[in-house]
């Protein structure tokens, strides 16, 4: 079901790029391509010690005496191109499921579709790993292309696969008046992305 220019783009980031799986001081990396897409696309990102944390969570977790199935194993991969790394993604195996969780890319390079050939790997690697399915994890309810996440459902569907609708998630305000200012807050952060965007 995926789309043929999503072939043709992970077959030329397979010619072009060395993808590696790198251990934990690939995060440094890994975040400072993440700041970059940040900028370029207008979304906020936590510091890099969430990302650090997230690692030894899943390393401590790993060591605890539960059945193989139930270890996660969170992967950081990253493209390179010319020595030099592009893009990279963190994934998430565990039980019969892979999860895309974060994505970052650098604004050079852009014409070696590493995001692609990174995706790819990972849903070899979740196969061979066991799992049944990969979960490209979230975009927008349809195809709209006034919403500001429209490139991210085009990316995302580009690969096939089934689109599952959920509930979503919902806010129960436990302090009124702070959620207030933090709806607020995000109105006004949501404004200043869009004008961003808009130039």
């Amino acid at each position: 079901q995926m789309k043929s220019k999503w072939r043709y783009n992970i077959r030329l980031g397979g010619k072009k790029l060395v993808i590696k799986r790198a251990d934990e001081a690939g995060i440094e990396t890994f975040y400072e391509l993440f700041r970059e897409t940040a900028a370029r696309d207008g979304i906020a990102l936590h510091g890099i010690q969430y990302y650090k944390k997230l690692f030894a969570l899943a390393a401590d977790y790993a060591k605890m005496n539960n059945p193989p199935a139930q270890k996660p194993d969170l992967r950081l991969y990253l493209a390179e191109y010319e020595n030099k790394a592009i893009a990279g993604i963190i994934t998430l195996f565990f039980g019969d499921t892979g999860t895309y969780l974060y994505g970052a890319s650098s604004n050079q390079y852009r014409n070696m579709m590493a995001p692609y050939a990174l995706q790819w790997q990972a849903m070899q690697d979740a196969k061979n790993a066991g799992c049944k399915e990969y979960d490209l994890f979230g975009i927008p309810p349809d195809d709209n292309p006034a919403h500001p996440m429209a490139g991210l459902y085009r990316f995302k569907t580009g690969f096939g696969g089934l689109i599952i609708h959920r509930p979503g998630s919902f806010d129960y305000p436990y302090k009124p008046f702070i959620y207030v200012l933090f709806r607020f807050a995000e109105k006004i952060r949501k404004s200043f992305r869009d004008l961003k965007k808009k130039r």
